[in-house]
């Protein structure tokens, strides 16, 4: 299943790619080099408050990113156009009495450490993302740990979809060090989560939001 996703490899800034599931899908583009330079300056000089109340993660240290807001907001909310555009993901939000404006919610950097994970969960809002930071480990060496397991998905990152018989189906997308830059939107409904690593010390990084829809 994880082979889907190879193409994320050799994305180039700025080409949005997306993936189908039945009946929804996710969006891939690779943050722009500037762009990226600019969100690693406002990692390094972040002071945020711990998030760990507010997210389901089991990791010890998860914290607020208010200085990424000006260099994401215009990336996030045109990937979530160019989704709502192909998908027609809005018209689940037809409760609203009209239509309204996407706004970037609060923003969060996950440092992920040896064995710590993220079960499977949903966000609030309409979208969800994730940019990859840092990927400490190898890939090939993560899938060996286990190595007679059916499903080698040690470390991964994936998404959880329903078929028309109601059986759960895990998607695993294969993140590696080519991954870094890379950002990832989704329905903030779809369930994902995020798999230990066991074979490097350092943290995994990512940053992570939500799209919300603003009252008028």
């Amino acid at each position: 299943m994880s082979g889907l996703f190879n193409f994320v490899k050799e994305m180039t800034a700025g080409s949005p790619q997306l993936f189908a599931f039945p009946n929804n899908g996710v969006v891939f583009d690779r943050l722009p080099a500037d762009k990226y330079k600019e969100l690693l300056s406002a990692i390094s000089s972040s002071t945020g408050d711990k998030m760990n109340s507010r997210l389901v993660g089991h990791l010890t240290h998860e914290f607020e990113l208010p200085e990424a807001r000006p260099v994401l907001e215009d990336v996030v909310l045109s990937l979530a156009h160019v989704h709502a555009g192909y998908f027609n993901h809005l018209k689940n939000y037809s409760i609203l009495t009209e239509d309204a404006d996407m706004v970037l919610g609060p923003l969060w950097i996950n440092h992920q450490q040896r064995h710590e994970f993220n079960p499977p969960h949903g966000h609030e809002g309409v979208y969800s993302f994730v940019i990859w930071i840092q990927i400490p480990y190898d890939l090939e060496k993560e899938k060996n740990v286990f190595p007679d397991a059916k499903h080698r998905m040690t470390s991964m990152f994936g998404f959880v979809t329903t078929d028309i018989l109601g059986r759960s189906h895990v998607n695993p997308i294969p993140v590696d060090k080519s991954y870094e830059g890379v950002i990832c939107l989704f329905p903030s409904s779809l369930l994902h989560y995020v798999n230990p690593f066991f074979t490097a010390r350092n943290d995994r990084i990512s940053v992570s939001g939500n799209i919300l829809l603003k009252a008028r």
